[in-house]
């Protein structure tokens, strides 16, 4: 099994340029902390599995000399391709369970929101070949919906009745491996086959976002998509 196709459109790879956040600062301090004090601390390589747009290769280019994104979907990709991101990062169409690398060659291999479509075995076979000694593997996700800070109380109460409304309307249409999202990955931690795991669930960051964008995050769910597909009516 490899990784499953679910952010395949146009639109959908726009919505992704336009809504999802890129990785916080501050997730990627811990990260590389853990990298000085329990690996060999090189920052050279990192693959960004499931990059979909750039989101995290962005900001991992802030901090390692080569960034790889690969991703399942070419329309990703190619969203990706004309961001124009610079020459420290590469994008390619690919599965996380073959990550175009040789062996022992990364220092990170980096996968956010994404590792619940993958065929997780396989993916953390292929993660183990592609690290150099000491390398360091991250799975990380964005869980829940954003909590806006600067609401008037009552408009507060209804984002959240808004965000719970459609959030149950769309759960049925999520393929069933959301679940391991839902639960933040606690049946995959420890990592099997990585030694010195630690498990960060609860890490909080900010981000400025308009309502249009608030909108595109809503509809960047893949869940959302499939009742596109399944109930027009309702998804409209």
């Amino acid at each position: 099994m490899c990784s499953k196709r679910y952010f395949e459109g146009d639109e959908h790879a726009r919505l992704y340029v336009s809504a999802r956040p890129t990785v916080p600062d501050n997730l990627l301090d811990i990260i590389t902390h853990y990298m000085n004090s329990s690996s060999t601390g090189d920052m050279k390589m990192a693959v960004d599995i499931a990059c979909g747009s750039g989101q995290s290769s962005i900001p991992l280019a802030e901090r390692f000399e080569k960034v790889l994104g690969i991703d399942i979907s070419d329309k990703q990709i190619e969203q990706a391709k004309g961001r124009n991101l610079g020459d420290k990062i590469e994008f390619q169409v690919g599965a996380g369970e073959v990550i175009p690398v040789p062996d022992n060659s990364v220092d990170l291999v980096f996968c956010c929101t994404a590792v619940h479509w993958l065929d997780i075995k396989a993916f953390l076979t292929e993660a183990k070949r592609a690290l150099r000694p000491g390398g360091v593997l991250a799975v990380t996700s964005f869980h829940h919906w954003e909590d806006p800070i600067n609401l008037p109380e009552d408009k507060h109460k209804l984002f959240v009745q808004a965000w719970n409304e459609y959030e149950e309307m769309i759960r049925g249409h999520f393929d069933p491996a959301i679940d391991l999202y839902y639960d933040k990955y606690k049946a995959i931690h420890p990592l099997d086959g990585f030694s010195d795991c630690v498990y960060h669930p609860d890490i909080k960051f900010r981000r400025e976002a308009s309502l249009r964008c608030q909108l595109d995050f809503f509809m960047s769910a893949s869940a959302y998509q499939n009742m596109i597909k399944a109930d027009p009516d309702k998804a409209q």
